[in-house]
């Protein structure tokens, strides 16, 4: 007969102390690995892949496909140990405004405020440093999607709209592992914009809208 963890013939007591038990289990198994930061990512990727979503804190995860397999191709090794690098890709979220996206898309004021917290704290914890790096790989495939793509809400322009682009998960799983594996991240990131020249037109339209809008606003409160 298969055992239950949740019976309902036990009294609460019993219930909650098997829970503890069984949350006890798990974390000591986690900090016995040898890569303990591994062993949390993959027992995230795990719940991911049962449930089809995940969330850090407050921060849903958008990829729900190519992040998985970019963390089981790794061995669940964790992608960004390089310091200058994740300051790097933290401020490419912060560009993105230029290029009318929203970097909080992208989690960054999370980002933010998780790499605050361990510059801050030496004695890093791995759960957060696990934290940080999903959400600096989920914010690098979500960014590296929309500048691909773009980021359009079709019915908002026609409401018969009826395409649909659908990724191909493998061919996405090779964009990000050639982007990762780039010694120059902006870069890796700038080749996948649109190259036409009204993008860099409509670019330079929207900082000079930005410009005067801030200008106005200005004088509004002199």
């Amino acid at each position: 007969m298969r055992h239950e963890l949740w019976d309902p013939s036990l009294n609460w007591r019993k219930q909650i102390f098997i829970g503890l038990v069984s949350l006890l289990i798990l974390v000591s198994n986690v900090w016995a690995q040898s890569d303990p930061a591994g062993a949390i990512l993959r027992y995230r990727i795990d719940a991911l892949r049962t449930t089809g979503e995940l969330s850090i804190g407050e921060e849903k995860l958008a990829s729900t496909m190519i992040l998985p397999l970019l963390y089981e191709k790794r061995q669940f090794e964790v992608l960004w140990t390089d310091g200058a690098r994740i300051e790097t890709m933290i401020k490419l979220i912060a560009a993105s405004a230029d290029e009318g996206l929203e970097p909080e898309d992208y989690h960054y004021s999370a980002l933010v405020g998780l790499q605050t917290f361990l510059e801050k704290n030496t004695s890093a914890d791995i759960l957060v440093q696990a934290d940080r790096d999903m959400l600096l790989t989920d914010g690098l495939i979500l960014l590296a999607y929309h500048l691909v793509f773009g980021k359009v809400d079709p019915q908002k322009l026609d409401p018969n709209w009826n395409l649909s682009r659908e990724i191909d998960h493998r061919q996405g799983l090779e964009v990000m592992e050639e982007i990762l594996a780039s010694n120059d991240l902006p870069g890796a990131l700038e080749r996948l914009k649109p190259q036409r020249p009204m993008y860099g037109r409509l670019k330079a339209a929207l900082a000079q809208h930005r410009a005067m809008a801030a200008v106005h606003m200005a004088e509004s409160l002199m």
